[in-house]
């Protein structure tokens, strides 16, 4: 366990070293694919909040519904695209569960996708992403239309 804490710290502290570096690269990643995606009907970005700015951990947007999101992310693991679900809200969870509703955070959990954001992307890695969440959006809109 020792050696595990060890080898966790000096990576820490190797990433600490380049911090700015890296915020810099994420915040770099999160203003491409934001410029990219503004304009894609359907998908609400992450905004900076009025008393901050978004960290950009992950990149993160919503589409209009659960199913959805279910099949872009199917899709763009087809395409050779990592996803990951939102995180659950915490009124759902078994330490805070509660029987109070939230339907705000239900909503975003139900409809965000989180796409890859490494500082190691560079931007045709992000154009790849992007023009595959178009060309699911303007298949799933055709499709959608014909039912």
């Amino acid at each position: 366990m020792l050696f595990r804490s060890s080898l966790q710290a000096a990576i820490g502290v190797a990433q600490m070293e380049r911090v700015d570096e890296i915020l810099k690269k994420k915040v770099h990643i999160s203003d491409t694919y934001d410029m990219l995606l503004k304009n894609v009907p359907n998908i609400r970005l992450m905004k900076d909040p009025s008393y901050g700015k978004y960290v950009c951990w992950l990149y993160t947007l919503f589409v209009p519904n659960i199913k959805m999101r279910n099949a872009m992310m199917t899709y763009m693991d087809k395409k050779g695209i990592e996803t990951r679900k939102t995180f659950y809200p915490l009124s759902v969870m078994p330490p805070y569960k509660t029987v109070e509703k939230f339907p705000v955070s239900k909503q975003m959990a139900q409809a965000g996708i989180s796409f890859p954001s490494s500082p190691l992307l560079t931007d045709d890695d992000i154009v790849f992403v992007v023009n595959t969440i178009k060309h699911f959006m303007r298949t799933y809109d055709r499709e959608a239309k014909k039912k």
